[in-house]
């Protein structure tokens, strides 16, 4: 199993790939909801900005211009 999915793994401190997209079902008349931004301090700014930059690169995420948004929610996980 592991070696015909092998790109699935990340390697190196690389993403593993997976050649899927997943659908965000919505009803036909839905009123898309956009929510503004939360507040945020110079340093958890930084720190959405890296990882966004990062999920870019990798191609995690894409540019959107969707009339559906929700804000960033920085999570810590063990005081890191």
């Amino acid at each position: 199993v592991l070696n015909r999915h092998i790109d699935a793994f990340g390697i190196g401190g690389k993403l593993g790939d997976v050649d899927a997209q997943v659908p965000v079902n919505t009803k036909p008349d839905a009123t898309p909801v956009s929510l503004p931004n939360y507040a945020a301090s110079p340093a958890k700014r930084q720190i959405i900005e890296n990882q966004v930059n990062e999920w870019l690169a990798h191609e995690v995420i894409e540019e959107s211009s969707s009339p559906w948004g929700f804000p960033v929610v920085v999570v810590f996980r063990n005081g890191k």
